[in-house]
Protein backbone atom coordinates (compact mmCIF):
# COMPACT_ATOMS: atom_id res chain seq x y z
CA UNK A 1 0.00 0.00 0.00
CA UNK A 2 3.03 2.20 0.72
CA UNK A 3 5.29 1.24 -1.20
CA UNK A 4 6.07 4.46 -3.51
CA UNK A 5 5.55 6.32 -0.39
CA UNK A 6 8.03 4.80 1.55
CA UNK A 7 10.72 4.82 -1.42
CA UNK A 8 9.82 8.75 -1.09
CA UNK A 9 9.97 8.63 3.06
CA UNK A 10 13.34 6.40 2.90
CA UNK A 11 14.90 9.30 0.29
CA UNK A 12 13.67 11.81 2.65
CA UNK A 13 15.25 10.34 5.89
CA UNK A 14 18.36 9.87 3.80
CA UNK A 15 18.73 13.28 2.35
CA UNK A 16 18.16 14.93 5.84
CA UNK A 17 20.71 12.72 7.47
CA UNK A 18 23.34 13.86 4.42
CA UNK A 19 21.79 17.51 5.08
CA UNK A 20 22.17 17.25 9.08
CA UNK A 21 26.25 16.12 8.74
CA UNK A 22 26.90 18.97 5.85
CA UNK A 23 25.23 21.56 7.99
CA UNK A 24 27.21 20.88 11.48
CA UNK A 25 30.48 19.47 9.80
CA UNK A 26 31.34 21.20 7.23
CA UNK A 27 35.55 20.74 7.58
CA UNK A 28 35.38 23.01 3.93
CA UNK A 29 34.95 25.91 6.54
CA UNK A 30 38.21 26.01 7.59
CA UNK A 31 39.56 26.03 4.05
CA UNK A 32 36.90 28.82 2.97
CA UNK A 33 38.13 31.30 6.00
CA UNK A 34 41.70 30.70 4.96
CA UNK A 35 41.08 31.46 1.58
CA UNK A 36 38.86 34.76 2.76
CA UNK A 37 41.97 35.86 4.89
CA UNK A 38 44.44 35.26 2.20
CA UNK A 39 42.33 36.82 -0.90
CA UNK A 40 41.73 34.12 -3.28
CA UNK A 41 42.09 29.96 -3.36
CA UNK A 42 44.52 27.83 -3.65
CA UNK A 43 44.13 25.19 -6.37
CA UNK A 44 43.34 22.09 -3.72
CA UNK A 45 41.50 24.14 -2.04
CA UNK A 46 39.17 24.82 -5.25
CA UNK A 47 38.95 21.10 -5.34
CA UNK A 48 37.47 20.98 -1.48
CA UNK A 49 35.05 24.51 -2.69
CA UNK A 50 33.93 21.68 -5.24
CA UNK A 51 33.78 19.13 -3.23
CA UNK A 52 31.07 20.80 -0.35
CA UNK A 53 29.39 22.55 -3.00
CA UNK A 54 28.86 19.30 -5.23
CA UNK A 55 27.47 17.89 -1.97
CA UNK A 56 25.42 20.44 -1.31
CA UNK A 57 23.97 20.32 -4.78
CA UNK A 58 23.20 16.56 -4.84
CA UNK A 59 21.43 16.87 -1.32
CA UNK A 60 18.98 20.05 -2.84
CA UNK A 61 18.32 18.21 -6.08
CA UNK A 62 17.29 15.05 -3.93
CA UNK A 63 14.94 17.33 -2.30
CA UNK A 64 13.08 19.49 -5.03
CA UNK A 65 12.90 15.36 -6.65
CA UNK A 66 10.71 14.51 -3.77
CA UNK A 67 8.90 18.66 -4.60
CA UNK A 68 8.42 18.19 -7.93
CA UNK A 69 6.68 14.57 -7.21
CA UNK A 70 3.91 15.45 -4.40
CA UNK A 71 3.69 18.55 -7.41
CA UNK A 72 2.84 15.90 -9.92
CA UNK A 73 0.98 13.90 -7.88
CA UNK A 74 -1.47 17.04 -7.35
CA UNK A 75 -1.17 18.07 -10.56
CA UNK A 76 0.50 21.06 -9.80
CA UNK A 77 -2.69 22.18 -7.38
CA UNK A 78 -2.56 21.23 -3.69
CA UNK A 79 -6.46 21.82 -3.72
CA UNK A 80 -6.36 17.86 -4.86
CA UNK A 81 -5.19 16.37 -1.24
CA UNK A 82 -8.52 14.81 -0.08
CA UNK A 83 -7.23 11.23 0.71
CA UNK A 84 -4.82 10.23 3.71
CA UNK A 85 -3.10 8.60 0.99
CA UNK A 86 -2.77 12.47 -0.86
CA UNK A 87 -1.73 13.88 2.66
CA UNK A 88 1.22 11.97 3.25
CA UNK A 89 2.67 13.28 -0.49
CA UNK A 90 1.88 16.37 0.71
CA UNK A 91 3.64 16.20 3.94
CA UNK A 92 6.57 14.84 1.99
CA UNK A 93 6.60 17.64 -0.30
CA UNK A 94 5.58 20.49 2.25
CA UNK A 95 8.70 18.57 4.50
CA UNK A 96 10.98 18.63 1.82
CA UNK A 97 10.21 22.24 0.90
CA UNK A 98 11.22 23.72 4.23
CA UNK A 99 14.63 21.71 3.79
CA UNK A 100 15.04 23.01 0.35
CA UNK A 101 14.50 26.52 1.93
CA UNK A 102 16.73 26.33 4.61
CA UNK A 103 19.49 24.99 2.86
CA UNK A 104 18.64 28.29 0.38
CA UNK A 105 19.91 30.28 3.92
CA UNK A 106 22.34 28.06 4.67
CA UNK A 107 24.33 28.77 1.41
CA UNK A 108 23.60 32.41 1.49
CA UNK A 109 24.53 33.27 4.90
CA UNK A 110 26.87 30.33 6.04
CA UNK A 111 28.23 28.57 3.70
CA UNK A 112 28.67 31.61 1.09
CA UNK A 113 28.33 34.81 2.88
CA UNK A 114 31.49 36.06 1.49
CA UNK A 115 31.92 37.84 -1.59
CA UNK A 116 34.92 35.91 -2.91
CA UNK A 117 32.98 32.31 -2.28
CA UNK A 118 29.82 33.45 -3.81
CA UNK A 119 32.57 34.52 -7.06
CA UNK A 120 34.49 31.04 -6.81
CA UNK A 121 30.58 28.78 -6.78
CA UNK A 122 29.20 31.39 -9.62
CA UNK A 123 32.67 30.37 -11.70
CA UNK A 124 31.14 26.53 -11.74
CA UNK A 125 32.90 23.77 -12.42
CA UNK A 126 32.43 21.47 -15.89
CA UNK A 127 33.92 18.72 -14.10
CA UNK A 128 32.25 18.41 -11.53
CA UNK A 129 28.87 19.27 -13.50
CA UNK A 130 27.88 22.61 -11.48
CA UNK A 131 26.82 24.82 -13.48
CA UNK A 132 27.57 28.69 -13.68
CA UNK A 133 25.76 30.95 -11.13
CA UNK A 134 24.18 28.92 -9.56
CA UNK A 135 25.06 30.96 -6.15
CA UNK A 136 22.87 33.51 -7.95
CA UNK A 137 20.10 31.15 -8.98
CA UNK A 138 19.76 29.98 -5.62
CA UNK A 139 19.71 33.46 -3.79
CA UNK A 140 17.27 34.71 -6.81
CA UNK A 141 14.98 31.30 -5.77
CA UNK A 142 14.44 32.28 -2.19
CA UNK A 143 13.57 35.22 -2.66
CA UNK A 144 11.44 34.83 -5.81
CA UNK A 145 7.50 36.38 -4.87
CA UNK A 146 6.09 34.07 -7.01
CA UNK A 147 7.90 31.03 -4.85
CA UNK A 148 7.13 33.04 -1.30
CA UNK A 149 3.81 33.35 -2.53
CA UNK A 150 3.33 28.90 -3.07
CA UNK A 151 5.04 28.57 0.15
CA UNK A 152 2.22 30.63 2.01
CA UNK A 153 -0.17 28.63 -0.07
CA UNK A 154 1.21 25.90 1.41
CA UNK A 155 1.99 27.33 5.17
CA UNK A 156 -2.16 28.27 4.71
CA UNK A 157 -2.67 24.91 3.82
CA UNK A 158 -1.07 23.28 6.92
CA UNK A 159 -2.49 25.90 9.02
CA UNK A 160 -5.88 25.23 8.05
CA UNK A 161 -5.45 21.30 8.69
CA UNK A 162 -3.37 21.42 11.67
CA UNK A 163 -5.93 19.53 13.82
CA UNK A 164 -5.93 16.39 11.40
CA UNK A 165 -2.48 16.68 10.85
CA UNK A 166 -1.89 15.94 14.08
CA UNK A 167 -3.77 12.77 13.66
CA UNK A 168 -1.11 11.39 11.54
CA UNK A 169 1.49 11.33 14.05
CA UNK A 170 1.95 8.21 14.45
CA UNK A 171 2.01 7.33 10.99
CA UNK A 172 3.77 4.76 9.37
CA UNK A 173 4.96 6.89 6.63
CA UNK A 174 5.16 10.91 7.17
CA UNK A 175 4.53 10.07 11.92
CA UNK A 176 8.19 11.89 12.20
CA UNK A 177 7.49 14.74 9.97
CA UNK A 178 4.59 15.71 11.61
CA UNK A 179 6.49 15.65 15.24
CA UNK A 180 8.79 17.78 13.48
CA UNK A 181 6.95 20.09 11.72
CA UNK A 182 7.57 23.13 14.56
CA UNK A 183 11.23 22.56 13.94
CA UNK A 184 11.19 22.63 10.04
CA UNK A 185 8.79 25.36 9.74
CA UNK A 186 10.74 28.08 11.21
CA UNK A 187 12.47 28.66 8.09
CA UNK A 188 9.66 29.46 6.65
CA UNK A 189 8.11 31.76 9.16
CA UNK A 190 10.12 35.76 8.25
CA UNK A 191 8.21 38.56 8.79
CA UNK A 192 7.15 40.55 5.81
CA UNK A 193 9.67 42.99 6.24
CA UNK A 194 12.52 40.44 6.48
CA UNK A 195 11.63 38.91 3.34
CA UNK A 196 11.43 42.92 2.13
CA UNK A 197 14.60 43.05 3.29
CA UNK A 198 16.01 39.73 1.79
CA UNK A 199 14.45 40.94 -1.59
CA UNK A 200 16.72 44.00 -1.65
CA UNK A 201 19.55 42.12 -0.76
CA UNK A 202 19.24 39.87 -3.56
CA UNK A 203 19.00 42.55 -6.10
CA UNK A 204 21.80 44.48 -4.54
CA UNK A 205 23.73 41.32 -5.19
CA UNK A 206 22.56 40.81 -8.70
CA UNK A 207 23.07 44.95 -9.87
CA UNK A 208 26.59 44.41 -8.09
CA UNK A 209 27.29 41.54 -10.14
CA UNK A 210 25.69 43.00 -13.39
CA UNK A 211 28.52 45.39 -12.59
CA UNK A 212 31.32 43.67 -12.03
CA UNK A 213 30.25 41.17 -15.24
CA UNK A 214 30.04 44.21 -17.51
CA UNK A 215 33.13 45.77 -16.19
CA UNK A 216 35.05 42.06 -16.75
CA UNK A 217 33.63 41.78 -20.14
CA UNK A 218 34.66 45.22 -21.19
CA UNK A 219 37.79 44.92 -20.16
CA UNK A 220 38.23 41.44 -21.08
CA UNK A 221 37.04 42.06 -24.76
CA UNK A 222 39.35 45.05 -24.56
CA UNK A 223 42.27 42.77 -23.58
CA UNK A 224 41.10 39.99 -25.74
CA UNK A 225 41.02 42.13 -28.70
CA UNK A 226 44.83 43.18 -28.02
CA UNK A 227 46.02 40.06 -26.86
CA UNK A 228 45.23 37.71 -29.87
CA UNK A 229 46.63 41.17 -32.31
CA UNK A 230 49.76 41.29 -30.12
CA UNK A 231 49.91 37.36 -29.90
CA UNK A 232 49.84 37.09 -33.93
CA UNK A 233 52.58 40.22 -34.42
CA UNK A 234 56.29 38.63 -35.39
CA UNK A 235 58.13 36.08 -37.10
CA UNK A 236 56.92 32.26 -36.44
CA UNK A 237 58.46 30.86 -39.50
CA UNK A 238 61.27 28.57 -39.32
CA UNK A 239 61.48 27.74 -35.75
CA UNK A 240 65.05 26.69 -34.02
CA UNK A 241 63.53 23.65 -32.47
CA UNK A 242 63.74 21.29 -35.06
CA UNK A 243 61.79 18.31 -35.96
CA UNK A 244 65.20 16.29 -34.97
CA UNK A 245 65.26 18.05 -32.02
CA UNK A 246 61.74 17.46 -31.28
CA UNK A 247 62.34 13.57 -31.92
CA UNK A 248 64.79 13.80 -28.96
CA UNK A 249 62.46 15.57 -26.79
CA UNK A 250 59.95 13.44 -27.55
CA UNK A 251 61.62 10.11 -26.25
CA UNK A 252 63.23 12.15 -23.20
CA UNK A 253 60.34 13.97 -21.81
CA UNK A 254 57.81 11.86 -18.92
CA UNK A 255 54.59 12.98 -17.96
CA UNK A 256 54.43 15.93 -16.10
CA UNK A 257 57.21 17.58 -17.17
CA UNK A 258 57.17 21.66 -17.91
CA UNK A 259 58.07 23.17 -20.93
CA UNK A 260 59.04 26.88 -20.72
CA UNK A 261 59.42 27.86 -24.20
CA UNK A 262 60.17 31.32 -25.67
CA UNK A 263 59.90 32.36 -29.41
CA UNK A 264 62.31 34.75 -30.32
CA UNK A 265 60.52 37.13 -32.38
CA UNK A 266 56.88 38.21 -31.29
CA UNK A 267 55.55 41.30 -30.04
CA UNK A 268 53.74 39.56 -26.82
CA UNK A 269 57.61 38.71 -24.98
CA UNK A 270 57.40 42.56 -24.93
CA UNK A 271 54.79 42.63 -21.99
CA UNK A 272 55.50 39.42 -20.30
CA UNK A 273 57.58 39.44 -17.65
CA UNK A 274 61.12 38.58 -18.24
CA UNK A 275 63.09 36.68 -20.93
CA UNK A 276 61.51 33.40 -20.73
CA UNK A 277 57.49 34.06 -21.20
CA UNK A 278 55.42 31.09 -21.63
CA UNK A 279 54.91 27.63 -20.20
CA UNK A 280 52.64 23.93 -21.37
CA UNK A 281 52.53 20.88 -19.43
CA UNK A 282 53.45 17.39 -20.90
CA UNK A 283 50.69 15.17 -19.99
CA UNK A 284 52.57 12.43 -22.23
CA UNK A 285 50.59 9.85 -24.46
CA UNK A 286 46.80 8.14 -23.61
CA UNK A 287 49.08 4.76 -22.86
CA UNK A 288 51.01 6.60 -20.48
CA UNK A 289 48.49 7.74 -18.78
CA UNK A 290 46.84 4.56 -18.39
CA UNK A 291 49.64 3.50 -16.88
CA UNK A 292 50.19 6.00 -14.34
CA UNK A 293 46.16 5.37 -13.46
CA UNK A 294 45.15 9.28 -13.95
CA UNK A 295 41.88 9.60 -13.41
CA UNK A 296 39.39 11.66 -16.01
CA UNK A 297 36.13 12.12 -17.25
CA UNK A 298 35.36 9.68 -20.41
CA UNK A 299 34.63 12.68 -22.81
CA UNK A 300 38.13 14.09 -21.85
CA UNK A 301 39.73 10.53 -22.10
CA UNK A 302 38.38 10.84 -25.57
CA UNK A 303 39.86 13.99 -27.04
CA UNK A 304 43.41 12.71 -24.78
CA UNK A 305 44.22 10.69 -27.87
CA UNK A 306 46.22 9.63 -30.98
CA UNK A 307 48.81 12.30 -30.66
CA UNK A 308 48.04 14.31 -28.27
CA UNK A 309 50.90 14.97 -25.52
CA UNK A 310 50.50 18.38 -23.93
CA UNK A 311 48.19 20.94 -22.59
CA UNK A 312 48.80 23.92 -23.34
CA UNK A 313 46.85 27.72 -22.68
CA UNK A 314 47.43 29.77 -25.70
CA UNK A 315 44.85 32.69 -27.05
CA UNK A 316 42.30 29.75 -28.74
CA UNK A 317 42.14 28.58 -25.43
CA UNK A 318 43.15 25.76 -22.51
CA UNK A 319 43.48 22.22 -25.20
CA UNK A 320 44.86 19.44 -25.49
CA UNK A 321 47.85 19.90 -28.57
CA UNK A 322 50.47 17.68 -30.17
CA UNK A 323 54.05 17.69 -28.94
CA UNK A 324 54.94 19.20 -32.54
CA UNK A 325 52.99 22.32 -32.50
CA UNK A 326 54.06 23.35 -28.44
CA UNK A 327 57.14 22.47 -29.81
CA UNK A 328 57.05 25.10 -32.80
CA UNK A 329 59.30 27.87 -30.67
CA UNK A 330 63.01 28.88 -30.80
CA UNK A 331 64.31 28.42 -27.20
CA UNK A 332 62.88 25.37 -24.98
CA UNK A 333 63.82 24.36 -21.57
CA UNK A 334 62.34 20.91 -19.40
CA UNK A 335 61.55 21.15 -15.87
CA UNK A 336 60.79 17.87 -14.10
CA UNK A 337 58.92 17.92 -10.94
CA UNK A 338 60.16 16.19 -7.50
CA UNK A 339 57.54 13.85 -7.11
CA UNK A 340 56.73 10.78 -7.59
CA UNK A 341 54.24 8.81 -9.90
CA UNK A 342 51.31 8.88 -7.76
CA UNK A 343 51.66 12.65 -7.20
CA UNK A 344 52.40 13.19 -10.58
CA UNK A 345 49.07 10.90 -11.63
CA UNK A 346 47.20 13.29 -9.07
CA UNK A 347 48.42 16.49 -10.95
CA UNK A 348 47.32 15.12 -14.44
CA UNK A 349 43.97 14.16 -12.98
CA UNK A 350 43.47 17.84 -11.72
CA UNK A 351 45.35 19.76 -14.86
CA UNK A 352 42.85 18.10 -17.60
CA UNK A 353 40.20 18.99 -15.86
CA UNK A 354 40.46 22.53 -17.19
CA UNK A 355 40.94 21.46 -20.93
CA UNK A 356 38.70 23.23 -23.02
CA UNK A 357 38.20 26.49 -21.12
CA UNK A 358 39.21 29.71 -22.62
CA UNK A 359 42.44 31.90 -22.31
CA UNK A 360 42.70 34.57 -19.66
CA UNK A 361 43.39 37.31 -21.39
CA UNK A 362 42.53 39.74 -18.37
CA UNK A 363 45.24 37.71 -16.26
CA UNK A 364 42.70 37.19 -13.54
CA UNK A 365 45.14 34.41 -11.58
CA UNK A 366 41.94 33.05 -9.28
CA UNK A 367 39.39 33.22 -11.43
CA UNK A 368 39.39 29.22 -12.88
CA UNK A 369 36.66 29.50 -15.77
CA UNK A 370 40.18 30.89 -18.04
CA UNK A 371 43.31 30.38 -17.50
CA UNK A 372 46.95 31.82 -18.37
CA UNK A 373 49.64 29.54 -19.74
CA UNK A 374 51.59 28.93 -15.99
CA UNK A 375 47.86 28.73 -14.28
CA UNK A 376 47.97 25.25 -15.91
CA UNK A 377 51.15 24.54 -14.07
CA UNK A 378 50.07 25.86 -11.35
CA UNK A 379 46.59 24.18 -10.28
CA UNK A 380 48.34 20.95 -11.69
CA UNK A 381 50.51 21.17 -8.59
CA UNK A 382 50.81 23.14 -6.07
CA UNK A 383 49.92 21.78 -2.55
CA UNK A 384 51.75 18.22 -3.69
CA UNK A 385 53.74 16.97 -1.85
CA UNK A 386 56.16 19.89 -1.13
CA UNK A 387 55.59 21.80 -3.97
CA UNK A 388 54.03 25.60 -3.20
CA UNK A 389 54.55 28.48 -5.59
CA UNK A 390 54.70 31.36 -4.08
CA UNK A 391 52.65 34.10 -6.42
CA UNK A 392 54.21 37.83 -6.72
CA UNK A 393 52.38 40.79 -7.43
CA UNK A 394 52.68 42.69 -10.75
CA UNK A 395 50.49 45.75 -11.92
CA UNK A 396 48.38 44.88 -8.59
CA UNK A 397 47.81 41.22 -9.66
CA UNK A 398 49.42 38.13 -8.19
CA UNK A 399 50.65 35.91 -10.78
CA UNK A 400 53.25 33.27 -11.44
CA UNK A 401 55.40 34.05 -14.55
CA UNK A 402 57.19 31.06 -16.20
CA UNK A 403 60.43 32.41 -15.10
CA UNK A 404 59.28 32.21 -11.76
CA UNK A 405 59.00 28.50 -12.14
CA UNK A 406 62.72 28.60 -13.84
CA UNK A 407 63.76 30.51 -10.25
CA UNK A 408 62.08 27.42 -8.49
CA UNK A 409 64.35 25.04 -10.56
CA UNK A 410 67.44 27.22 -10.06
CA UNK A 411 66.75 27.11 -6.04
CA UNK A 412 65.93 23.20 -6.08
CA UNK A 413 62.61 24.43 -4.79
CA UNK A 414 60.19 21.71 -6.19
CA UNK A 415 61.68 21.48 -9.97
CA UNK A 416 65.01 20.01 -11.56
CA UNK A 417 66.12 21.43 -14.83
CA UNK A 418 67.06 18.93 -16.94
CA UNK A 419 67.41 19.42 -20.85
CA UNK A 420 67.67 22.83 -22.80
CA UNK A 421 68.16 24.16 -26.39
CA UNK A 422 67.79 26.53 -28.23
CA UNK A 423 70.12 29.27 -26.66
CA UNK A 424 74.01 30.10 -25.77
CA UNK A 425 75.36 26.77 -25.05
CA UNK A 426 72.62 24.62 -26.35
CA UNK A 427 71.81 26.25 -30.02
CA UNK A 428 73.33 22.86 -32.14
CA UNK A 429 72.28 20.69 -29.48
CA UNK A 430 69.66 19.46 -27.18
CA UNK A 431 71.47 19.55 -23.41
CA UNK A 432 71.26 16.74 -21.06
CA UNK A 433 72.00 16.91 -17.79
CA UNK A 434 74.50 18.49 -15.20
CA UNK A 435 75.47 21.89 -17.53
CA UNK A 436 71.73 22.15 -17.40
CA UNK A 437 71.63 24.06 -14.69
CA UNK A 438 74.32 26.88 -15.59
CA UNK A 439 72.62 27.08 -19.34
CA UNK A 440 69.86 28.14 -17.81
CA UNK A 441 71.00 30.27 -15.06
CA UNK A 442 72.75 32.42 -17.63
CA UNK A 443 69.84 32.60 -20.50
CA UNK A 444 68.11 35.56 -18.20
Amino acid sequence: MFTDLQKTQRAYLSLTKALIKLAKEQPEQATIKTAIKRGYFLPEEDDRVWSLISRYLTIRAGYWEIINDMSDHFSDDIENVKTADDWRHFLLGYAASCQAVYMARLLINELASHKLVQRKINEGAPQHHIPQKVFTKIYRSLSDTDNAMKIQYMMNMVDSNRDFIQTLENDEVVGMIVKNLPELEKTLHPSTLDFIKLRFKYLWHAITRRGAIYKKITSFFILEKAGRVIADIGIHDDSRVTPAIQKQLAEFLKPGDVLVTRHDFVASNLFLPGYWPHAALYIGSDTERDNLGVELDEKIAQRWTGGIRTLEAQKDGVLFRPLAETLDVDEVIILRPNLDEKQISKALSRAVQHEGKGYNFDFDFFSSDQLVCTEVVFRAYDGLGELKFELIERAGRLSLSAEDLLDMAMNQNGFTAVACYGFEGCQSHLEIGDKVLGLVKASY
